[in-house]
């Protein structure tokens, strides 16, 4: 995965959305708000373990994978929720 890969897709986003940290994706996955909706897939935070691996979380059941990483250049299909600001 590109360093920019989401950037290009957030263009089409004003200012106000954005790339959840883990523990904001984590958040949303424990709150109970919305995280049913999600279903039970792998989606991708902007929290970067290091140079190669950035963290993931599956949402919408209860696995506890909250320090989970996976490699940047992974072929799972791992997806992007943006969230916005308030």
């Amino acid at each position: 995965m590109k360093s920019n890969y989401f950037g290009e897709d957030l263009k089409r986003f004003n200012s106000y959305w954005y790339l959840p940290s883990k523990d904001e994706l984590h958040l949303i996955k424990t709150s109970g708000v919305g995280a049913p909706n999600l279903y039970s897939f792998n989606y991708w935070s902007s929290t970067e373990h290091d140079a190669n691996n950035a963290y993931s979380e599956v949402l919408g059941n209860y696995a506890n994978n909250y320090n989970s990483f996976k490699p940047k250049d992974t072929a799972e299909a791992i997806k992007v929720r943006v969230i916005r600001s308030f």
